[in-house]
């Protein structure tokens, strides 16, 4: 299994017939990194545990069940926050001031939820947020790896996020650095709309 610097992740194997999950720990002090993975089967692995220099965030084993309920019920907030955004903001004034040529069609929010398998009862949702000449977030989820994936079209680029049950956030790692999902969204879309949001999934 291959690490990038500064970021832990589960990779999974089939050996046999039992599939294997690599489980990461993580110690991020200073500049220093170290990793120790373990092979454990899925069955007996609970949480995956990441851990910075000042918190520690585990990664919930959901329920199918459970995690389409949670991310659904986000995205579903989400794209009516986002709705109620394009009532409200001055998307003309948003575009004149890039100069980038982008109008009021090339905004949109769209949220589609499709049945990927009956019999696991598990769902691909997909939203597309299209801000125009910023370009297009897609945020979906992940029910095999119980994860929600974000493409972002600013420089903090692509993101897996997974879940913390006690601290009930989105986190990930990547390049060293501890990522939110709420703050990344919240910082990220003020800067787009021009306004002071706050972002809860």
């Amino acid at each position: 299994m291959s690490l990038r610097s500064g970021f832990g992740r589960f990779a999974r194997r089939t050996l046999g017939t039992q599939s294997l999950r690599t489980v990461v720990t993580q110690h991020v002090q200073g500049n220093r990194l170290a990793v120790a993975p373990s092979h454990l089967p899925r069955t007996a692995i609970t949480q995956i545990r990441y851990m910075s220099s000042k918190q520690e965030y585990l990664a919930a084993d959901l329920s199918v069940q459970d995690y389409n309920r949670r991310v659904d019920t986000a995205l579903d907030e989400l794209t009516g926050l986002l709705e109620d955004l394009f009532e409200t903001a001055d998307i003309e004034k948003i575009e004149r001031e890039r100069g980038a040529g982008g109008s009021l069609t090339d905004w949109d929010v769209e949220y589609a939820v499709r049945r990927k398998d009956v019999v696991l009862l598990m769902q691909t949702g997909v939203l597309n947020l299209r801000l125009g000449s910023l370009g297009t977030y897609v945020i979906n989820k992940q029910p095999p790896s119980r994860q929600i994936w974000l493409s972002s079209p600013t420089r903090s680029g692509p993101k897996r996020f997974d879940f913390d049950a006690d601290k009930n956030v989105w986190f990930t790692y990547k390049d060293g650095h501890l990522y939110l999902l709420n703050d990344l969204l919240s910082e990220e879309l003020s800067v787009v709309f021009g306004e002071p949001l706050t972002i809860e999934l």
